[in-house]
């Protein structure tokens, strides 16, 4: 009997020890500044299709809105799938909870991309030192689908009497084939859980830490080789 109420004091104490640490290390985390966020960007509207004739210029915009529960640094937007020489990005923008921003984005196909091609748009949120969440949209650029080339040749024969004119004409067709490219579905990536104030601990937190788990360790130990006697 008397082992048995040793076992359980053991383990109460124990569980006890835990609960305090946790409390205890918490408390320290939130007054050094550290708190634990959901970012989260939502895409309100984009153009999904783009009819544009190559070798123009096309502006475009990308409209977002933060429906995380923190304010979020860059709000910004990349695009695959595209050679970067045919785009131009504007300027990245702070998005405050709640709030909503237009990215804009200028298309220049050159005059030989002819057919149509499907990219992805991709919306990235930075917070603090790194990016804190992203999502993509899928939108299809269609240009011009032909090019059609006119060449006129004229022969004249001059007999003595009368004057005959022959004119041949010849117009030749290119035939342009439409390239799709390739590439994943829509995704969208976020972390569950994100320390926003520094990217480490502290070294005191770092220490305070592993001394909490080493308690943890020994008074499991202690409990275990309790529990190996009581039995």
């Amino acid at each position: 009997m008397r082992d048995k109420s040793l076992v359980i004091s053991i383990a109460v104490a124990t569980v006890f020890s835990l609960v305090a640490s946790s409390a205890i290390f918490a408390s320290v985390a939130a007054a050094n500044g550290f708190e634990i966020t959901h970012p989260s960007v939502e895409v309100l509207s984009y153009d999904a299709v783009i009819e544009q004739k190559a070798g123009t210029q096309g502006g475009y915009v990308v409209r977002v809105k933060n429906t995380g529960d923190v304010n979020l640094d860059k709000v910004y937007i990349e695009v695959s799938f595209l050679p970067k020489s045919w785009i131009s990005f504007g300027e990245p923008v702070r998005v405050e909870i709640g709030k909503t921003a237009d990215l804009a984005y200028t298309l220049t196909p050159p005059a030989d991309a002819l057919g149509s091609l499907s990219y992805d748009i991709i919306v990235k949120a930075e917070r603090g030192f790194g990016i804190v969440f992203e999502t993509s949209k899928r939108v299809e650029l269609k240009t011009d689908g032909t090019i059609a080339q006119t060449t006129t040749t004229t022969n004249t024969t001059v007999p003595s009497t009368p004057t005959i004119t022959i004119t041949q004409t010849t117009t030749a067709t290119a035939d342009v084939q439409t390239a799709t490219a390739s590439a994943t579905e829509t995704t969208t990536k976020s972390p569950n859980d994100i320390f926003s104030a520094n990217l480490e601990l502290p070294d005191f937190l770092s220490g305070m830490l592993g001394i909490l788990i080493g308690v943890g360790i020994v008074v499991i130990v202690i409990v275990a080789y309790a529990v190996k006697q009581f039995f």
